[in-house]
């Protein structure tokens, strides 16, 4: 009976907000990006000498802003989806060998969390694109394609729950981190498996809102270094966010245990 009426309830709220839930889930998804392009802005230097060398990094992080910034928009207003997502997904691999950043695993395992959105969004695009041009028929090839890219981008973002489980002060209170680690555990089950997604993701959705705004309040920190760090965290923890509620709305895809019960 309640699962009927919570049912009943996610297809009414999922009926009338179905352009401005995916907008917004967009929008939280890039925000990461965006705000990488606005951190590299603010440090570019343009070279003061002939060197072939700065001049190569210069014109890279040039590169990197202008195609981060387009590729986003596009994101955000639905256009040109799957190629955007790609160059996105490309330049994040870059920046973590760029920057050194491979050899931190709490910005390895979160930045994957962010890319399970991208890869959310292109397998919605791929079956926005199916759908349009299937006239009707079921077996499409793209579908298989879609499956597979929103089960790879389901478990990618089930990243932050290691990310979480890797961040622990585990010297600290030991019942609260037993509970920790156990809802960690729960939801990196049930969204890696697909079970009941359209009811976990959006309360996760609503708690990482809530501890992005009290945990990294970056406005807050006027010690510029403190307040960039802050900062890098508050849109990455946005940019999970984001791909949570890509989740709630969409649901967890072909290839999860949700869909497996209706066919049964």
């Amino acid at each position: 009976m309640t699962s009927d009426l919570l049912d009943e309830v996610y297809i009414r709220v999922r009926k009338y907000s179905k352009k401005i839930v995916p907008f917004i889930a967009r929008v939280f998804i890039t925000s990461a990006f965006i705000q990488d392009s606005v951190d590299i802005y603010k440090s570019i230097e343009y070279p003061s000498s002939f060197d072939i060398i700065r001049y190569f990094w210069y014109f890279y992080q040039c590169n990197i802003i202008l195609s981060s910034l387009f590729c986003s928009m596009f994101i955000i207003s639905n256009k040109m989806v799957a190629p955007c997502t790609i160059c996105l997904t490309f330049f994040s691999f870059v920046s973590l060998l760029v920057y050194h950043n491979f050899t931190d695993a709490i910005i390895i395992t979160r930045r994957f969390s962010v890319l399970g959105g991208l890869l959310l969004l292109m397998a919605k695009d791929i079956d926005n694109k199916k759908r349009h041009f299937s006239l009707g028929l079921q077996d499409v090839p793209m579908v298989t394609k879609g499956m597979y890219l929103q089960l790879a981008g389901r478990i990618m973002v089930t990243f932050l729950f290691i990310t979480q489980l890797i961040g622990m002060n585990y010297k600290s209170n030991i019942i609260l981190n037993i509970g920790i680690i156990l809802l960690c555990a729960v939801a990196f089950v049930m969204i890696g498996i697909g079970y009941k997604v359209r009811y976990v993701s959006p309360l996760l959705c609503v708690g990482i809102l809530l501890v992005n705004f009290f945990i990294y309040p970056y406005w807050k920190y006027s010690d510029p270094k403190m307040e960039k760090d802050i900062r890098f965290e508050f849109f990455q923890m946005l940019g999970i966010s984001g791909s949570l509620l890509l989740l709630a709305f969409d649901g967890a895809g072909e290839l999860s245990v949700d869909e497996k019960k209706k066919n049964y």
